[in-house]
């Protein structure tokens, strides 16, 4: 088998996709943990985390890209995801580098919080309760 193969083998098997949405849950709890003038020690505990799920995500989106090519850019939610995994290794970088961000921090950390839309759209349950708890708003 080539390594093509291999990997939408992996792309497209539900427990790979059920270990994404499951990082993805546990990711935006850890980005939920973080305010600001935190005590440094939980930024300690919390940045490696946030560089595994880098990790993460990179190696999905790498997958993923092998796997299924220029198709892979068909899906939006593709494009979403590559669009978050490169915000968030400039975010990584600049942060590593010393550059002070600023507001750009929240706007990168909002995206990365949005992945959690991708499991509403997979769960037809959540995505009817999501839908109520919007209704519900005035």
């Amino acid at each position: 088998m080539l390594l093509k193969d291999y990997s939408h083998a992996v792309a497209t098997y539900p427990a790979f996709e059920n270990g994404i949405f499951l990082c993805i849950l546990i990711n935006t709890i850890c980005l939920a943990l973080t305010w600001y003038d935190e005590p440094s020690y939980l930024q300690t505990v919390i940045s490696p985390i946030n560089l595994a799920f880098n990790i993460i995500y990179t190696i999905e989106a790498i997958i993923k890209l092998i796997a299924f090519g220029k198709n892979y850019f068909n899906d939006g939610w593709n494009k979403f995801d590559l669009t978050i995994v490169i915000v968030a290794w400039i975010g990584q970088i600049l942060n590593n580098i010393g550059l002070n961000i600023g507001a750009s921090t929240t706007v990168i950390r909002s995206f990365r919080i949005s992945r959690v839309f991708k499991i509403i759209r997979k769960y037809k349950n959540l995505r009817i309760l999501f839908n109520t708890f919007i209704d519900a708003f005035p």
